[in-house]
């Protein structure tokens, strides 16, 4: 019962905060602490640690101590947030009830995005005012940069339940998967749009059995519809087109995104061990924050990792993402489920280069993600389990 509240709970605010609402997590947190001690004390007899995770949390707070942060930047208390949530969602702590809450909340979120984005799609195709926010299009989200990449894993999800159904619910999904793809164009985010093709791709080679001839037949088909229907959804590639056509004109194709990675990069190299500290950036190089708020413009995920936390910090979890992702593609064997959370994986892979959203713990996106890994590790942990109880009956 308790689980399934707290689930409720979560996946309400999870909708306020990444919608239009975009309400200020504050206090929760503490709510956050509770649920983790709860867990914890109730099934205190089993619990596995990932030794990674906390790693990276000794290495993350000796960035902090090592570096002279500006206070507007709020290190400790950002740092706090992110070993809450991660506490509760990532793959830091395993039982049997954390478990439990982060797959019952993995379904529920995964519901709430996909419904959120087709709601966002009649919006947009109705000429909604409401549809249209900071950035562009935004459909029900609280920005065009949020929509994108959340139709984008609408749009997996969407493809894994039209390819799991065997019934006439397979139309359904397939409308749906065609719904979040154009509402992904729609956004305008070029990163959401790559990455979720190279989720897509990952998902069907796997399910495939890694037959690329299969996967090359799939993406004819895709192709082939996407042509001749191309009239129809040609209205919502404006975003896309007037960034293309700016790119052009700069004579960069990511023009937006190399001053931001060129700081990053210049951050790491002044200071490789241990960054230049969590959730912080070297006012002497970058001027993308905001004094008052202590908000930054990261522009890489990936990069924000070796700029913020160096060396040290940069191999604990580059280790931990290439762990999970040698696993999944070991273990699909035709599991759909696994193969989705493979080209969600991969899709997160190639949107970090895109866009900085790693450490914040207030990012809708930064909860999917480190809720993704809390999944993968509670199915690597019982596919090890299965292993060693078949290796026990064999030695019988």
């Amino acid at each position: 019962m308790i689980i399934s509240i707290l689930s409720y709970l979560t996946t309400f605010l999870f909708g306020l905060k990444v919608s239009f609402f975009e309400i200020e997590i504050g206090n929760l947190y503490y709510l956050c602490i509770i649920c983790i001690l709860s867990m914890l004390l109730l099934n205190s007899t089993e619990f596995n640690l990932n030794k990674s995770i906390f790693s990276f949390y000794g290495i993350a707070f000796i960035s902090i101590l090592l570096n002279d942060i500006p206070s507007f930047f709020r290190p400790y208390e950002r740092f706090i947030s992110f070993l809450i949530v991660t506490l509760l969602i990532g793959p830091a702590i395993n039982n049997n009830l954390f478990s439990r809450f982060k797959m019952t909340l993995w379904f529920m979120i995964n519901f709430l995005i996909v419904f959120l984005v087709t709601i966002s799609f009649f919006g947009i195709i109705l000429g909604l005012t409401k549809m249209n926010g900071r950035g562009g299009v935004t459909g029900v989200f609280n920005h065009s940069m949020v929509l994108g990449p959340m139709a984008a894993i609408s749009f997996l999800n969407s493809v894994y339940f039209y390819e799991s159904e065997k019934t006439k619910n397979r139309i359904f999904y397939l409308l749906i998967a065609i719904i979040s793809f154009i509402v992904c164009i729609a956004a305008g985010s070029r990163g959401a749009l790559i990455s979720s093709i190279v989720g897509l791709v990952v998902f069907y080679f796997l399910k495939s059995g890694r037959n690329f001839y299969r996967v090359l037949k799939v993406f004819a088909i895709m192709i082939t519809i996407a042509i001749i229907s191309f009239p129809l959804w040609k209205p919502y590639t404006e975003r896309i087109v007037g960034k293309m056509e700016y790119s052009q004109e700069q004579g960069e194709l990511l023009v937006t995104r190399s001053a931001l990675w060129n700081m990053r990069i210049e951050e790491f190299l002044k200071s490789p061990i241990f960054g230049v500290g969590f959730s912080a950036v070297d006012i002497r190089i970058s001027d993308r924050f905001d004094k008052i708020t202590g908000v930054i413009e990261p522009g890489s995920s990936w990069l924000i990792i070796l700029s913020m936390t160096g060396l040290f910090g940069a191999i604990v979890l580059f280790f931990l993402i290439i762990k999970y992702c040698v696993f999944l593609i070991q273990n699909t064997n035709n599991d759909l489920q696994l193969s989705l959370n493979a080209g969600l994986l991969f899709f997160f892979m190639v949107h970090f280069f895109f866009e900085g959203y790693l450490f914040a713990s207030g990012s809708g996106l930064f909860f999917y993600f480190w809720l993704l890994l809390g999944i993968i590790s509670i199915q690597k942990r019982r596919v090890n389990q299965n292993s060693i109880g078949k290796s026990l009956n064999l030695n019988l």
